[in-house]
C-alpha cells in the first residue's frame, strides 16, 4: 500500500504532538443560560477554585435553602410605619448591627433607567480590595458600573433615599450597579476597610450600606448575613440597608454578608456605601453601641 505524501506528514505530526506535548484535546468551555434563554459561554476563572470554596459551610447552606433560614428565625418581624402620610413597610432581619429590607419604595420608572443606564454604559468586570490594592478575583464574580455623584441618576437615587431615612447621603461614595449573571456570587465580606486614604480622612468609615434591588434572579441571589442566620430575599424597588460600623466608628463583626450564587436568571442591584462623617440626622446611641431602628428612622 503506498501512503499520499501528505497524509504521512500529518501522522507524523500527530504522533509528534501526542509524545512531546502530551496535548491532543481541548475542552469547550461549559455554557450557561442568561437571563434572557440565550446559551453563552461562560469564562474560565482566574485562578483554579471553585465558588464554594470561598464559602463557610454554614452561609453556602443557607444560600441553598433561604427559605428555611427565614422561618427559623424567631426575633425577625415587621413594622409599618408613616413617612408623612406614606406607609413604610420595614422588615428587620437583624439586630446588633441592624440590617432591614425596606419594601417597594423605589419605583418602576427609576429601576427602568437603572437597567437602561447599564446596558447603554460599559460596565467592567468586579474586583475586591485585597493587600491594598482592588484585584479580579473568583471571590466575587459579576459585572459592575460606577455612576459619578453628579449624574442625574446618582442624584435622583440619593434624593429618594434620603427621604424615608436619617442618613445623609451626599456622603456616600458614587453608586455602583452590580448586575449578576449564572454563577455570579459575591462571597461573604466585610464592607468596611480602615486604609489611611483619602476617603477616610475627608468622609470617614463605612457606617453604612444601602443595596437597591433592580433585577431579582429566578433562582439563587439572595443576601445572606451568616451571623445573624438569614438570608434576605427581597423584590425588585426594595432596598437592604445594614449598619457596618458602630457609634463608635468600630467594626460590626456581625455585619458579615454575601451575595449568594445566581442559579438562573438575573440579579442586578445598586449599592451605596454610607460614610460616618457629617451624618448630623442619623442619632448616635450610647457611645459604642449598635445604631437601632430609632435612629435610622428618627422614632
Amino acid at each position: 500500500m503506498v501512503v499520499h505524501p501528505v497524509k504521512l506528514c500529518l501522522f507524523a505530526v500527530i504522533i509528534i504532538a501526542v509524545k512531546y506535548c502530551h496535548v491532543i484535546y481541548v475542552p469547550a468551555e461549559p455554557s450557561i443560560t442568561s437571563a434572557d434563554g440565550e446559551t453563552k459561554k461562560e469564562s474560565q476563572p482566574k485562578e483554579n477554585r471553585s465558588i464554594s470554596s470561598y464559602w463557610g459551610s454554614d452561609a453556602w447552606k443557607m444560600c441553598h435553602d433561604p427559605d428555611n433560614y427565614f422561618r427559623s428565625t424567631p426575633d425577625l418581624y415587621s413594622v409599618r410605619l408613616r413617612h408623612f402620610i406614606t406607609p413604610l413597610d420595614v422588615e428587620i432581619r437583624g439586630y446588633n448591627p441592624l440590617a432591614v429590607r425596606i419594601v417597594n419604595v423605589i419605583g418602576k420608572s427609576t429601576l427602568d433607567r437603572i437597567e437602561q443606564r447599564f446596558l447603554e454604559d460599559q460596565p467592567e468586570e468586579a474586583t475586591v480590595f485585597e493587600n491594598g490594592t482592588s484585584i479580579v478575583q473568583s471571590s466575587r464574580i459579576a459585572d459592575t458600573l460606577w455612576v459619578p455623584n453628579e449624574d442625574i441618576l446618582a442624584i435622583t437615587l440619593r434624593r429618594r433615599l434620603s427621604q424615608f431615612t436619617t442618613i445623609n447621603f451626599k456622603n456616600a461614595e458614587q453608586p455602583l450597579i452590580m448586575s449578576y449573571q449564572p454563577g455570579g456570587h459575591y462571597a461573604a465580606h466585610h464592607d468596611c476597610f480602615f486604609p489611611p486614604d483619602y476617603w477616610h480622612a475627608t468622609m470617614g468609615g463605612r457606617v453604612a450600606t444601602a443595596l437597591i434591588i433592580v433585577k431579582k434572579a429566578e433562582k439563587g441571589g439572595g443576601t445572606v448575613f451568616p451571623n445573624h442566620r438569614t438570608v434576605v430575599q427581597p423584590n425588585p424597588g426594595d432596598v437592604i440597608l445594614w449598619f457596618n460600623l458602630n457609634s463608635n466608628g468600630e467594626q460590626e463583626n456581625d455585619s458579615l454578608h454575601g451575595g449568594c450564587p445566581i442559579i438562573k436568571g438575573q440579579k442586578m442591584a445598586v449599592s451605596f456605601w454610607i460614610r460616618d462623617k457629617y451624618q448630623y440626622d442619623l442619632t448616635s446611641p450610647i457611645s459604642g453601641k449598635s445604631y437601632r431602628m430609632e435612629n435610622l428612622f428618627g422614632w
